[in-house]
């Protein structure tokens, strides 16, 4: 299975350690998805008269720092955004500012996948029919509430390594209000997908101290 050099987690072995973390990261991601958990947005008068479609891609860094930056801008203006975020550990710094603002609506998803180095072929394969069941609930989440704007932040990956089809992203975005904006992120980018989106950026990673300097918390993470 292709890995992202740049999301590689550190795993000693034997220190019984990484099961658990998987484990504490499953209960998280319950919790996160109970909807009587969330909070009520604020109601604005205001709303999109046409939602347009973003892709940020590519391996340079900045794809989940520009839609943190535009779930913030969108909140300003009263819209009502849902941020999920996939494969990501749950804990960077800016999920703190964004679960203290009342009209945005975070959830974390499949946030222990990354959390190995070696997966086996029976570990994907678990995995993949887990994602299944979460995209059926973030599905859910969209049709249950009227959102301005839903970004899907590293959904390309999922699409890279199979854990969802071309099919079923092209399925959504069709699907959707025609007046949400939709935002996707990931390395990776399909040709039914471009023409699809309104707004494509490929972030080029012309230089990077990586892996001299890791990851930073408050620039990185």
């Amino acid at each position: 299975m292709k890995r992202d050099p740049m999301r590689k987690w550190q795993k000693k072995e034997g220190n019984g350690k990484e099961g658990k973390r998987k484990e504490d990261f499953k209960k998280h991601e319950k919790k996160t998805l109970r909807p009587t958990e969330r909070k009520t947005p604020a109601q604005g008068e205001y709303h999109l008269e046409k939602g347009l479609v973003h892709i940020y891609t590519g391996d340079g860094k900045g794809k989940s720092s520009t839609v943190t930056g535009l779930a913030i801008r969108a909140a300003g203006a009263n819209l009502k955004i849902a941020f999920f975020q996939f494969f990501k550990k749950p804990f960077t710094s800016e999920i703190k500012i964004l679960r203290k603002i009342n009209n945005i609506h975070f959830y974390s998803l499949a946030s222990y996948y990354y959390e190995s180095d070696y997966i086996t072929a029976e570990e994907i394969k678990k995995l993949k029919a887990d994602f299944a069941i979460l995209w059926i609930k973030v599905l859910k989440i969209v049709a249950q509430n009227r959102y301005d704007v839903i970004i899907m932040d590293e959904i390309l990956i999922a699409l890279r390594d199979g854990f969802i089809s071309e099919k079923h992203l092209l399925d959504f975005l069709k699907s959707r209000n025609g007046e949400t904006e939709i935002i996707l992120t990931g390395r990776h980018i399909t040709d039914g997908l471009k023409n699809s989106a309104d707004i494509i950026t490929e972030m080029r990673m012309i230089k990077h101290p990586f892996p001299d300097i890791r990851a930073r918390k408050g620039i990185d993470f």
